[in-house]
């Protein structure tokens, strides 16, 4: 199929999906409606996006109407700015005179709303009774723990039991579920129920990427443990990739942990690639090699990336090479290139698309249907609160989610 073809089934594709999606959104009196409005805008704009989540960590703490407009102001309504005509009113509200009053209960309601349909319980036990009615309508999860980068060892060890106690109580629950060949079936067999997220930065404070093999051997210390028992109890695990600080460490720590005697013969084990990495392809080769290696497959999640303000910033401020795309139209076309590599080898790195980009997801069904990829080799992630329209619209066509 020549490039003019795809590109014609994808249009025809994306046509149908969106039609499809349409019948799903919430009306517009439906409060999920004007929840999903304000997450499609902090996820479109990266700076707001950075301000809205600093909003909503400080907004526990902050003491009363006047300190709520004020932080609103601060942090949501800078000079310049441009929001959604609803939105701003909202928050010009909000944010001065005899309505702040009202509107900061409004929001703080909001603001309680947003976090739960992120988090969806503070621990293994209180997420369980969630995850448990995602898997009733087919759709399954990997859990995280919330927070990066701990400061000392005793937070160290708190984080690592914590993961501990997810893998115990999370298989130990849903090992009692009934089976469903969608969620735990792929093209290569059974796959396991439970999958767990976790990020280096909470296993060991202060890394340091100038001493990566030093900071790769304390971490596959702390590490090691948490993944034997996840292969013990049959549980996925996938490292996060953070900052490009620690990237190096991330990549060396992976090929070590999945090159180890215990660990070498698990399938079970995954990464991340970041698409906006200029990176991303030679990242892609050494996991494609790592894979080869130890003649098991691999998982690999691709995102576009999450620092992207960071990085930049950061580069420029200390004078270093930017390690991110400069460019949105360029970190996506990067993103359906490595797409296409992962499913030109899905039999060694199985594809995990995380996107809510409906071009990204099309160009995968496309790319996938021409190579005559089953529709189990491959899957679909959504970060857990968003894009329901498109979670079902996928689900009910037969693809996991």
């Amino acid at each position: 199929m020549n490039d003019a073809s795809i590109n014609q089934s994808i249009d025809h594709l994306g046509t149908e999906l969106w039609a499809e999606i349409q019948n799903e959104a919430p009306g517009l009196f439906d409060s999920s409606y004007w929840q999903g409005q304000m997450l499609d805008w902090v996820m479109k704009d990266a700076s707001f996006k950075t301000d809205m989540f600093r909003f909503v960590d400080v907004f526990p703490v902050l003491d009363g109407t006047d300190d709520i407009a004020l932080h609103i102001r601060e942090y949501l309504l800078k000079e310049g700015r441009e929001l959604p005509k609803l939105m701003q009113v909202s928050l010009m509200a909000a944010s001065k005179g005899l309505t702040a009053g009202l509107a900061s209960k409004l929001i703080r309601q909001q603001v309680s709303n947003m976090a739960e349909r992120f988090i969806v319980g503070q621990n293994a036990k209180s997420a369980i009774k969630t995850l448990r009615e995602l898997y009733k309508s087919d759709v399954t999860f990997t859990a995280d723990l919330l927070g990066e980068a701990v400061f000392s060892e005793s937070e160290a060890e708190q984080y690592r039991n914590r993961y501990l106690d997810l893998v115990e109580n999370l298989s130990n629950a849903v090992s009692l579920w009934k089976e469903n060949d969608l969620l735990n079936t792929n093209h290569a067999g059974e796959i396991p129920p439970t999958n767990i997220s976790l990020k280096i930065s909470a296993f060991q404070p202060f890394l340091d990427a100038v001493d990566c093999d030093g900071a790769v051997d304390l971490l596959y210390e702390k590490i090691m443990p948490v993944l034997l028992q996840a292969r013990k109890k049959n549980v996925f695990v996938n490292f996060d990739m953070e900052q490009w600080a620690l990237h190096e460490i991330s990549m060396r720590l992976f090929e070590k942990v999945c090159t180890s005697p215990e660990l070498k013969d698990w399938p079970h084990l995954g990464i991340v690639i970041q698409a906006y990495l200029n990176s991303a392809h030679d990242d892609f080769d050494r996991l494609l090699d790592l894979a080869e290696k130890r003649q098991c497959p691999l998982t690999v999640r691709l995102v576009k990336g999450a620092y992207w303000d960071y990085e930049t910033v950061h580069a420029r401020q200390h004078d270093l090479p930017c390690p991110v795309i400069q460019g949105k139209s360029a970190t996506d076309f990067q993103y359906e290139e490595i797409t296409a590599r992962l499913l030109d080898n899905y039999t060694m790195l199985e594809p995990a698309f995380a996107t809510h980009n409906l071009r990204s997801i099309v160009y995968a069904i496309v790319y996938a249907d021409n190579l005559g990829v089953p529709k189990n080799a491959y899957e679909f992630q959504m970060l857990y609160g968003m894009a329901e329209a498109e979670r079902e619209v996928l689900k009910r066509r037969g693809y996991r989610i």
